[in-house]
């Protein structure tokens, strides 16, 4: 069903305004779930009337939100967190009717946030559970979408149909249990584009399955939200990780990175002093990398563990002294968002930590602010957003109150960036490097 046909029989866009009159009868509840689909839009805050009812990362769902039976409007909200503001990004309004359910996918049409809206009966089974597909990726073509045990055999199987953007499936019934979702290039069904992991599906619940944009925050080209099913987001099981190292040792001197004990050849070799390394892939799971000094693999300097998620993509930073390292992880967020600088922040400077962040307006005395952030060495913030516009950065000593770096004057342009604080020539000095991550992972 394309989007035109399913805007006749399932999905339902209203656009006019109305309030609800005070003392009216309440109806029944009726159960909303929202995706944030949107790809270059920040966290939403998606609000009924003025109340906040979820806060939703891209690629992300509510669980089951209960109004009762009326008509409202809603809003979307997007925060700028470094200044605490929030920007209206669409208004909407929805009678809600009882004995139905609604599915709200927000995605972008020419970089604005519309809202499909989708309504169907409650679904109720003691045995079967009901299952459709949204797609909400403009970047991907029509796809067939089979959902089948595991190990189930492709060939002889019935998609559940073909979907183009903007379109939904008519739902469909499966008997509770474990599933795989499956998504072939429409009418060719030897070209799978995403096998997922375990779905399961409980009796008497209604699963969406949401295929949405991919983004610089993973290696995956798309990947499926399942609104309304415990699984979590849903990319092809080929699909690797990645990762990415920042070398802010104290002696500024190359390193070697090896991963999971292998030390015939460095994944990342002679990776210089507050240059980001390229992405690298990794598989998912557990990993530990080892540092040792360029050309040296014989001298083991720090050894770091962490747990790579299928498709996301991580930044490591080294920091410390020779024979003293540490090494930190994060995910590297770097997803670009529409009018909109985001900016992380990493110490690796081992003399002060840990480390006061202001990020201010010009002029601004910081005497009574909290910082943004407080970072142990070797610590990566997250990423936040900020208004393209004039800035002053400002380090301090946490321990001390002595300002270490800055004021010093920034300017933020749309993008994705990094600041990366590193030892001073002087003891207890900070010096400063702008990385920009826009177009990188």
């Amino acid at each position: 069903m394309d989007y035109l046909a399913a805007a006749a029989s399932l999905l339902l866009v209203s656009m006019g305004i109305a309030g609800c009159e005070d003392g009216r009868v309440r109806g029944p509840k009726v159960g909303v779930r929202v995706v944030h689909a949107a790809p270059t839009t920040g966290e939403i805050a998606f609000r009924r009337e003025e109340r906040e009812e979820a806060s939703l990362s891209y690629a992300q769902a509510s669980g089951e939100l209960l109004f009762d039976a009326d008509r409202y409007d809603f809003n979307v909200d997007v925060a700028e967190t470094a200044t605490g503001t929030s920007a209206r990004r669409a208004t909407f309004s929805q009678d809600l009717v009882g004995d139905n359910e609604y599915l709200f996918v927000l995605t972008e049409v020419a970089g604005l946030v519309q809202p499909m809206i989708f309504e169907k009966p409650v679904f109720e089974s003691t045995s079967d559970a009901e299952v459709t597909a949204v797609h909400a990726a403009s970047s991907v073509g029509s796809v067939d979408v089979y959902l089948e045990p595991p190990g189930a055999d492709l060939t002889t199987a019935v998609p559940l149909g073909a979907v183009a953007f903007g379109g939904v499936l008519d739902p469909a019934t499966r008997p509770a249990g474990d599933y795989r979702l499956t998504l072939t290039e429409s009418g060719a069904a030897s070209n799978v584009m995403l096998s997922s992991g375990t779905v399961p599906l409980g009796a008497g619940g209604s699963v969406a399955f949401v295929i949405v944009d991919g983004t610089a925050e993973s290696t995956a080209p798309f990947a499926v939200v399942p609104a309304g099913s415990t699984a979590s987001l849903l990319v092809d099981r080929s699909t690797q990780s990645a990762f990415q190292v920042v070398n802010a040792a104290a002696d500024t001197a190359a390193r070697d990175v090896f991963v999971d004990g292998d030390f015939t050849s460095p994944a990342l070799a002679a990776l210089e002093f507050a240059t980001p390394s390229p992405a690298t892939p990794i598989a998912a799971g557990a990993r530990e990398i080892s540092v040792t000094p360029a050309g040296n693999p014989g001298v083991v300097e720090v050894e770091h563990e962490f747990t790579a998620a299928r498709g996301l993509i991580y930044t490591l930073l080294i920091a410390g002294e020779p024979g003293g390292l540490s090494v930190g992880s994060a995910a590297n967020q770097a997803r670009e968002i529409a009018g909109i600088a985001r900016i992380r922040f990493m110490n690796g400077a081992s003399q002060v930590t840990p480390l006061d962040i202001f990020l201010v307006p010009p002029d601004t005395d910081i005497t009574n602010r909290s910082p943004l952030f407080t970072l142990q060495a070797s610590g990566i913030s997250q990423r936040i957003g900020a208004t393209p516009d004039d800035y002053e950065l400002v380090l301090r000593d946490a321990d001390t109150d002595a300002i270490v770096a800055g004021p010093e004057p920034l300017t933020l342009a749309e993008g994705v960036f990094t600041i990366l604080a590193v030892n001073g020539a002087t003891p207890g000095t900070v010096d400063i490097v702008l990385l920009d991550d826009t177009a990188s992972p």
